[in-house]
């Protein structure tokens, strides 16, 4: 089967964020952003373009309905991560993401 293409066809409104966490992290490690108390669940392993990490946020987001975000882990290097607030809901989130997508998640219900 072919690899999904999430490419945008307009990127020029992506936003970016620069929430840095720790070069060392692993995919499923959670990050807490101190600004609004939400933790985040990264769900992919790290992009070299920021630009490709906001477009499969975005697709994440449109399949999912969930909140999304783009962590800058180190040089050209980010992972996308989704929002919870409990540790029920990170595993509701996550199941939501592989059933949707069909991607088996580090960390998640598979």
């Amino acid at each position: 089967m072919a690899e999904p293409d999430y490419r945008l066809t307009n990127p020029s409104g992506l936003a970016v964020d620069d929430l840095s966490v720790n070069a060392a992290m692993n995919p499923g490690d959670a990050v807490t952003d101190d600004g609004d108390g939400e933790s985040w669940f990264p769900v992919w392993d790290p992009f070299h373009s920021e630009l490709s990490a906001n477009a499969f946020a975005r697709r994440l987001e449109r399949i999912t309905g969930l909140d999304y975000r783009v962590l800058r882990v180190g040089p050209a290097e980010y992972r996308v991560a989704v929002a919870y607030a409990s540790e029920e809901q990170r595993q509701a989130n996550v199941a939501a993401i592989e059933q949707a997508t069909g991607l088996s998640i580090t960390g998640g219900s598979r």
